[in-house]
């Protein structure tokens, strides 16, 4: 888990926020489904990779599938739908040295 905060100047409305990052969020799983598509294709190198798997990094990938298409529940897009809240004021990590007199 990684939490990025921005002091952006004024406040951002949470509506805009979530527009935002839901449509980011949808781009990067495009590019995923794309990505994992080209991998898939006879003759990429990608493909030739997987194929290789020096390291069994892609047969513990394929245990992980078959384990998760044997589950009894399927994905459902409200494990997504959650409310997320970061904590109103993040501390102050500014070193004592570094802070101004009060």
């Amino acid at each position: 888990l990684q939490v990025t905060r921005v002091d952006a100047g004024i406040a951002i409305p949470s509506w805009a926020l979530n527009t935002m990052l839901w449509s980011m969020a949808g781009n990067f799983v495009s590019d995923v489904k794309s990505a994992a598509a080209k991998a898939a294709e006879a003759g990429s190198p990608w493909q030739q990779r997987m194929e290789s798997d020096k390291d069994g990094f892609y047969r513990e990938l394929i245990q992980l599938q078959d384990a998760r298409s044997t589950a009894t529940s399927a994905w459902d897009m409200s494990m997504l739908k959650r409310k997320w809240k970061l904590s109103p004021e993040p501390m102050d990590s500014t070193p004592p040295s570094s802070k101004k007199a009060k």
